[in-house]
Formats: structure tokens, sequence, C-alpha cells
């Protein structure tokens, strides 16, 4: 069997290895026994588990968010920091002043991290096609944020 990328580079977590060898060993019992209700169950925890996590990442996640809630960004450099941090919130731009959702390079960088954040632009970068080509790149529903002229341009009709 042919490495992964990973093992290629070396870099495989110790949980990762952890949870192949338990995996390894259950079906190696699971043969055994001949039992392939081990084997189904041991994933069926496994999934409760990665479940269990999910639910604690989005309380973190909310938490995070919460912590922007009322704060109003003013500083270039501190918003296009922001836009680049994974786990800032995508509404992020609606927390900075008009003067930055004005700014051309601030909103460059805002669609380029997701498209989005076009809804949070004035009407005059709602209308600069390379503003809009970029947001929809990321996902082609972000042209309902864009100008009526580039809607049309788009053909979006909705």
């Amino acid at each position: 069997m042919e490495d992964s990328t990973l093992e290629q580079r070396g870099n495989i977590p110790e949980f990762v290895e952890d949870y192949q060898k338990e995996y390894e060993k259950i079906v190696a019992l699971s043969e055994e026994l001949g039992d392939e209700q081990i084997l189904t169950d041991y994933i069926n925890q496994k999934h409760q588990e990665a479940l269990e996590e999910d639910k604690r990442f989005e309380n973190i996640k909310e938490a995070v968010y919460d912590c922007f809630e009322g704060i109003v960004i003013d500083d270039k450099d501190e918003i296009i920091d922001l836009l680049e941090s994974p786990g800032t919130p995508p509404w992020i731009m609606n927390n900075t002043t008009d003067e930055l959702r004005d700014d051309y390079d601030v909103a460059l960088k805002a669609v380029e991290i997701d498209g989005f954040n076009l809804k949070y632009l004035p009407d005059r970068l709602k209308d600069d096609d390379t503003i809009v080509q970029i947001a929809i790149e990321n996902d082609e529903e972000f042209i309902e944020f864009a100008s009526e002229r580039l809607k049309k341009l788009y053909g979006y009709d909705k």
C-alpha cells in the first residue's frame, strides 16, 4: 500500500497513529472471535465521540464569535489580520467602520477570504467588477449582494 502524503512527510499526528493501532486491534479481535458486531460497535462508538467533539467545537466557536459582539474595528492592519485568521466570523466586516468597509484593499481581502463579505460593502464596491468576480468565485450565490448592473451581467434574476 502506498504511503499517504502525511506519511511521506513524516507528519502523522500521534493521536492518528494511536487510533489506527486501536482500530487494527479491534479488527483483529473481531476476526479472531468471528464477531462483526465488535467492529460495528467500535465504529458506532467512535462516530458518537466525533459528534460530541463537534458539539464541543461549536460551543468554542460560538464563544469566540461572542467575543466580537459589540466591537468596532477601526484599524486597517487589524481587520486584515483578523480576516486572514482562521476562525474569524464571516460577518467580521460588519464590525468595521464605514471607512474601512469602503477601503478597496480591505474589501478585496475580505471577499478573497469569504465572498459573503460582499454583503457588508458599500454600493460602489458592490458594483466593482473585480471585487464581485472574486466574491462569486468563492460561491456563485454571493452574486445576490452585487449591484443590479452586475447581477444582470452575470444573469442573476431572483
